[in-house]
Parts: structure tokens; sequence; C-alpha cells
């Protein structure tokens, strides 16, 4: 359902932003429907485990068939410094499947418009409708130098959109498509597999050599040297290091943006050294 952001976004309300508000209390006694936003999305079955699941706007949803009820996917990860460094042998392959299956391929699904649906979400709003109406009257009426010119800047400028939104889609959708071969430990063994396959919990070898990373990861043993200028600006190497053992009985959180940031390697940067 929708959420009133209202007064998020406005601090100091005009006259209009308060009618508006009323008025949408009024029409809200009258309607039957609670409100919100909805979408039709596909379900789809898992290879694996033949579980069924679906995805709305970037959060998987697991069916319970026998429940008749959904429930949103998610993975239960070390949070402490000790446990986390407790984890250090690695999932087994059972725990890697049913990661797997919850959170899905560690990837980030774009597709690219095509010709036509990409005209149609342009074209068949109702702006251009409302414009293309109006030069139609022009035709009927005989105005037709000064109706062909405008329809051709309309179109012409709807082509050019078109294209430009394609050329930024695709640009996004090669920023996106990466992929890389690592080595996990599965089973206190390892495996050579493709970042795609990767998921929370995983013990990593990091790579050295301007290895772009995958994804975030906590350093638990050794050093790395990366490059975060296309993260934060910084053109100078940061040096990352392991994490620490607790002290006594303070066991603190993992806080992988502010206090572990310097045992934190941030998926997107370069290893340029590790050991």
């Amino acid at each position: 359902p929708n959420v009133d952001e209202g007064d998020k976004n406005v601090v100091s309300p005009t006259a209009v932003v308060l009618m508006v508000r009323r008025a949408r209390q009024l029409l809200g006694r009258f309607s039957s429907t609670t409100g919100g936003h909805d979408a039709m999305v596909d379900v789809q079955t898992n290879s694996r485990s033949g579980r069924k699941f679906f995805v709305f706007e970037c959060t998987r949803y697991m069916i319970d068939p026998g429940a008749d009820r959904y429930d949103g996917a998610s993975v239960t990860c070390s949070d402490t410094h000790s446990r986390i460094l407790s984890s250090m042998k690695g999932l087994s392959s059972a725990e890697h499947v049913e990661r797997l299956d919850a959170g899905g391929e560690n990837i980030i699904p774009f597709d690219v418009d095509s010709w036509s649906e990409a005209a149609a979400a342009e074209f068949l709003s109702m702006f251009y409708l409302y414009q293309l109406l109006i030069y139609y009257v022009w035709f009927w009426f005989s105005y037709l130098i000064v109706a062909a010119f405008l329809g051709c800047i309309v179109v012409g400028s709807g082509l050019l959109n078109i294209y430009i939104s394609r050329l930024n889609q695709r640009t996004i959708a090669q920023l996106t498509a990466y992929s890389t071969e690592c080595t996990a430990i599965r089973d206190q063994q390892d495996t050579v597999c493709g970042s795609d396959q990767l998921v929370p919990g995983d013990v990593v070898l990091i790579k050295g050599e301007g290895w772009t990373l995958p994804c975030d990861l906590c350093l638990v043993v050794g050093s790395a040297v990366c490059d975060e200028s296309g993260l934060t600006g910084e053109s100078m190497p940061v040096r990352k290091i392991a994490l620490p053992a607790p002290e006594t009985d303070n066991d603190p959180l993992y806080d992988p943006e502010h206090r572990d940031a310097k045992h934190t390697l941030f998926a997107g940067t370069k290893v340029l050294q590790s050991g």
C-alpha cells in the first residue's frame, strides 16, 4: 500500500498542498479500495529445489503452497566479530544450495527494452496522445503544413528520446553484467565457481593484480590494498586489514560502513595487492 509521504517531503506545506491532502481524504472515504499499487509478476520455479517464487520490486518472495501464503526470502548470516571469525571454514554444499534458493544468484538483473517496448512507453503516454490529437484536428481543418511540421517535431523528438534511453540502458547493462571466477571454500575444500554463484556466508580467496570484487566481503585473514577511487573518488590506494578477534566479553556487531570499513572490501572496487 502507498504511504503518505507528504509530511516527509514538504516541511512547510502551502495552502494548495493542504487543499490537495484534504481532497484525497474526502475521496478516500467514498472509495472501497485500500490504496497502493500493483504489478503483474511471473511465478518462477527454482530448478534446484522446485520451490516457487516471484520477484517484486527487487525482493524475492517464496511461495508456500501448503499454507497458501508467501514470505520474503531471507538469509541469516553471522553478525558479530566472533561469529564471523568462527565461520571461516566456509559453507557446506547443502547450505550453499539453501542460501542460493533463498537469495538467488549474485547478479543485478537488468534487461534492455526492445524497440517496440521503448516506443510504446514513449508514444502511448497521455502527453503525446494529447499533442497528436491536436495535430489531427489541424489536419482535418486543412492546416496541413503547420500540422505536418509540428507533428514531425514531436515524432522526431520521441524517436531521439527512445534512442538515448536505449543507449543509457545498454551502458547500464554492460556495467551490471560483470562476472568473474572465484575460489570459495565449500565442504572445507577449495571450489572454483562463477561469481554469480556466491551466497552470503561464503569464504572467498582474494585475488590481487586489479581483480574487481564481485560483492562486499569482510577480510578475515591477511591484508589487501584496494583502489576505491570509483567508489569514493580517493585516488590513493586504501590498505585493508583482517577483522580482529573481540577482546574479553565485548563482541561488537559488524559495522561495514563505519567502524569496520578498514576490514571491508566493497563490490566494484579493485584489489591491487593481497597477501
